[in-house]
C-alpha cells in the first residue's frame, strides 16, 4: 500500500488543453552513480527500472525520479523534491527501519508535518503530509484549560 496522498485536482486546476498524463511531474535527480543511486532508492522502497548504465527510474505510487548521470561532475547540480504522504511519520519510520537517515517529521507553521531526507548525491527529498490528531490526553487538558477561572 502506498503511503503517497492520493488527492484528486481541484476544479480550478483542470485545464481542458492537458490530457489525464499532460501535467505530471516526472523529477531528475542528478546523480554521480546510477548504480548506486538504484540501490539507495530501492532500500527506501522505490521500484527501479534502468534505461541503460546512465539513467534509471525509480517508482513509488505515481511518483517516478528520473535518476540521470551527471555529465558534468565538477558542476554537481542537486534537486529538491517535496512529495505529500498521508503519514510523514510513517514514512520517516520505515526509511529508518531501512537504514536511512531521515530529519524530523517535525509539525511545520505552514500545517503539514514535514521530514527531510538527502540522498548520497546531495539530492533532498522532503516528506510533507497532515499532523497528527491531538492524543486524547492533550485535548482534555486544553479543554479544561479553557473551563478553568480566569482562562476565558
Amino acid at each position: 500500500m502506498s503511503r503517497l496522498s492520493q488527492q484528486p485536482p481541484r476544479e480550478a486546476d483542470r485545464d481542458p488543453r492537458w490530457s489525464e498524463t499532460s501535467g505530471r511531474v516526472r523529477p531528475v535527480f542528478s546523480v554521480l552513480d546510477v548504480e548506486r543511486a538504484v540501490d539507495h532508492y530501492q532500500r527506501l522502497g522505490f521500484t527501479t527500472e534502468s534505461h541503460d548504465e546512465t539513467y534509471a527510474f525509480a517508482h513509488w505510487g505515481n511518483l517516478v525520479i528520473h535518476l540521470a548521470l551527471d555529465e558534468h561532475p565538477e558542476a554537481h547540480m542537486t534537486a529538491v523534491l517535496y512529495v505529500h504522504v498521508d503519514d510523514s511519520d510513517a514514512v520517516a519510520a520505515d526509511w529508518h527501519k531501512a537504514g536511512m537517515e531521515v530529519v524530523g517529521p517535525e509539525n511545520q507553521d505552514y500545517g503539514q508535518r514535514a521530514g527531510t531526507h538527502v540522498d548520497p548525491d546531495g539530492n533532498v527529498t522532503r516528506l510533507g503530509g497532515p499532523p497528527p490528531p491531538p492524543t486524547p490526553q492533550l485535548a482534555d487538558r486544553h479543554s479544561h484549560r479553557r473551563s478553568a477561572p480566569g482562562n476565558r
